[in-house]
């Protein structure tokens, strides 16, 4: 019988085991919508902290 790959959970410490294709169980599935307050934070990452030189490439 042919099995499928298998492995765990890539949360630290979690054992769950999962299918190969999928990374998180349920539990630890990480939350993908944006909010305003990470707009902001990047915003503001990008024009004070951000390498100049780096950002300029994007620009």
């Amino acid at each position: 019988m042919a099995g499928i790959k298998m492995h765990h959970c890539y949360h630290v410490g979690c054992h769950e085991l999962l299918p190969f294709e999928v990374k998180y169980c349920r539990k630890h599935t990480i939350n993908k919508i944006r909010t305003p307050e990470d707009s902001k934070r990047d915003k503001f990452y990008n024009q004070y902290k951000r390498d100049k030189e780096a950002n300029s490439f994007y620009q």
